[in-house]
């Protein structure tokens, strides 16, 4: 999905604007845009959001405050988490999935 990374980057660079748009919290969206990186196929390109994703989380975290009667839940655990079972299954894999590395364009120490 081409249109998919685009969006989550600058629905991110954009986050600490939706505290004037709406009197939600932002931790929905936070949410929500962590579980939309897992729709990125490409394990080094989720990578690289997931850490921009902790960085915003750094950032906004003033303005991450959970609604009455929400439980706060951490998006970074749920993104590691992730990276952990995806890192954990290429390894296994041999890292065959990832086509630059199938066809021996790129080395496997060079790609992580």
């Amino acid at each position: 999905i081409r249109e998919l990374v685009p969006r989550l980057y600058i629905e991110l660079a954009l986050l600490e604007c939706n505290r004037f748009l709406t009197d939600n919290l932002m931790l929905e969206t936070l949410m929500r845009i962590a579980k939309s990186i897992r729709g990125i196929g490409d394990p080094l390109c989720a990578t690289y959001a997931k850490a921009y994703l902790a960085t915003k989380l750094i950032s906004c975290e003033r303005y991450l405050l959970a609604s009455p009667g929400q439980q706060l839940t951490d998006p970074t655990a749920d993104t590691l988490n992730d990276f952990m079972f995806c890192f954990k299954y290429y390894k296994e894999r041999e890292w065959k999935d990832i086509q630059a590395v199938a066809n021996g364009n790129i080395g496997i120490e060079e790609y992580i």
